[in-house]
């Protein structure tokens, strides 16, 4: 115990401080805890380990020993606050509590955590969640200097089961359960655009004030492609503004067309006899693009902008390591990069096919894709405009027209001579695609290009004919 010979406060402290265990003043009747924590320049400053610790002025007026309690304060841990329920966490921080740091009970009522714990009946269970980690009512006070936990305790590592368990940096409301749609952000800049208040740090208004967000994330192309929206979603990237490129070699004669993706081809218009240059012609959609005479050793490139005010970007570099001249035919050897794979994607239902792994014909809103290319994993997908099964079957009559959906319609034109063939006729918006005299137990086949890959759009069996007069 302290021996109280100092005539004043401060020369008891001086010379007996460091044997007391308490901090009561000489009447014993308070603590004397200003001295120490409201006074950073006092001789105890040198004890704390951080002298900043020292200097708690919080509740304004109010006394520390109003919460804390007198005597003894230094043998125990600060957490029992006397003369409060430490699981009700609004009698202090409420609006009309008197801790400093306070929160809007109505706004948090109505936030994206409004039912946390059942918070909408008792809202300090949404407190106790978060800051103590338990779904019970606390024993001790939370530490002050102890971080609330994050947004994947809950969501993502599932250490309390209290709410929907999310993937790490995915976005799956709106989507898919299985659905892979990887988001770079952290929770908290796209939860952050849409709260009922502001707290301390952008943290705390989230997890207090966050609603659910007004974005649909199934609408990939109103973030992804709209950059003034994008700016408040966390700037996603625009992927069409992207370009994933190949590494090839290739040997290229005179006479022939290279058939690069994305609709580019090259071809070689002449060689010099030298060998030593050559005319080099680039198409996109079968029309000239770019015509340059290149020497040996030169490199041939292309650019372009992917969007509209997006910058330049490289999709062709080519370099020429050598051209043979031989009369009529020549041949240049090309070491480089060209288009891979671009994203030419304006509707949220064409990322759907790739991102969205349940995207399919089993879901109601689905439908089936058939697989143009499959290259490792350059795979270009393409909606059937007319999707039959092998189990489909229709009975037409005579000058009847069948809808097949996406402008499609397959009409019976007339019969042969002799009733054993039909002639069919299938129309894209209105106009005749092909024309054929098709016989009982052969099939009516067409054939067409989607994406610069040619693919059959349509097979059907003449399984039978009856004609009656």
């Amino acid at each position: 115990m302290i021996n109280f010979n100092g005539s004043t406060v401060n020369s008891t402290i001086s010379h007996y401080g460091k044997k007391r265990t308490d901090m009561l003043d000489l009447n014993k009747t308070s603590t004397i805890c200003s001295y120490c924590h409201q006074d950073p320049a006092s001789e105890f400053s040198d004890v704390f380990n951080k002298t900043s610790r020292t200097n708690i002025t919080h509740n304004g007026n109010i006394s520390c020993s109003s919460c804390h309690g007198t005597g003894r304060l230094h043998d125990t841990t600060l957490v029992n606050m006397k003369g409060y329920n430490l699981s009700n966490c609004v009698a202090c921080h409420g609006k009309s509590g008197f801790a400093i740091n306070k929160l809007d009970e109505n706004a948090i009522n109505k936030s994206i955590h409004a039912n946390l714990n059942n918070a909408s009946s008792i809202l300090n269970g949404a407190c106790w969640t978060c800051h103590s980690n338990i779904i019970t009512a606390p024993e001790n006070h939370p530490d002050i200097v102890k971080q609330p936990e994050t947004c994947s305790t809950c969501h993502i590592e599932d250490t309390l089961n209290l709410t929907q368990k999310l993937k790490p940096n995915h976005l799956t409301r709106h989507t898919a359960e299985s659905s892979q749609v990887k988001a770079a952000a952290a929770c908290i800049l796209c939860h952050s655009n849409d709260v009922r208040a502001s707290g301390k740090t952008i943290n705390s208004t989230v997890s207090h004030y966050a609603k659910y967000p007004a974005v649909d994330t199934k609408d990939c192309v109103s973030c992804h492609q709209n950059k003034e929206i994008g700016k408040k979603w966390s700037s996603p990237p625009d992927p069409r503004d992207t370009v994933r490129l190949a590494n090839v070699e290739k040997k290229l004669v005179s006479d022939e067309i290279w058939k690069l993706d994305q609709n580019y081809s090259i071809a070689i218009s002449e060689a010099d006899k030298e060998g030593q240059s050559a005319w080099i012609e680039l198409y996109y959609n079968a029309k000239p693009v770019k015509k340059e005479l290149v020497t040996q050793g030169d490199s041939f490139k292309y650019d372009t902008k992917l969007v509209e005010d997006g910058a330049n970007k490289t999709i062709i570099d080519l370099g020429i390591s050598d051209i043979f001249y031989g009369g009529t035919v020549s041949l240049v050897t090309f070491r480089g990069f060209v288009p891979k794979h671009i994203h030419t994607e304006t509707s949220s239902v064409q990322c759907y096919t790739c991102h969205v792994r349940d995207y399919r014909s089993d879901r109601p809103d689905g439908y089936r894709y058939l697989v143009l290319k499959n290259e490792e994993q350059n795979i270009t997908l393409n909606r059937l405009d007319i999707d039959f099964s092998a189990s489909d079957k229709k009975t037409m009559y005579s000058g009847e027209s069948w809808d097949l959906g996406s402008g499609y319609e397959l009409k019976i034109k007339d019969f042969g001579p002799d009733r054993a063939y039909v002639l069919l006729a299938l129309e894209k918006d209105g106009i005749v695609v092909k024309e054929e005299f098709v016989r009982e137990g052969d099939y009516f086949t067409y054939n067409t290009t989607s994406n610069g890959v040619e693919i059959t759009m349509l097979s059907m069996k003449i399984a039978g004919m009856f004609v009656n007069g």
